[in-house]
């Protein structure tokens, strides 16, 4: 599970997801459900992914959130193990 708040359209929104359903702002969501139709290519390393449903995982789902929702991240909150600088994601 994890949370990431910021602007989408000039807009503040956040987002929430857990377990492969995305929740929060209409205007985040839209997008969110728009950008998830296109081709981005592999995001988050989960070949399976490709062509279909990148919020299905949570790597997938970080990634076109990060890349192609919001315009800026001011907040991002992570239930899982703690961020490692020091990994390769």
């Amino acid at each position: 599970m994890f949370s990431m708040t910021g602007t989408v359209q000039g807009r503040t929104a956040s987002l929430l997801w857990k377990d492969g359903i995305l929740s929060g702002d209409k205007i985040a969501l839209d997008k969110a459900q728009y950008e998830n139709t296109q081709e981005h290519g592999y995001l988050g390393a989960v070949p399976n992914c490709l062509n279909s449903n990148y919020l299905t995982d949570e790597l997938p789902a970080r990634g076109l959130l990060r890349l192609h929702v919001f315009d800026a991240i001011t907040r991002e909150e992570n239930d899982d193990d703690p961020y490692n600088p020091n990994a390769v994601y």
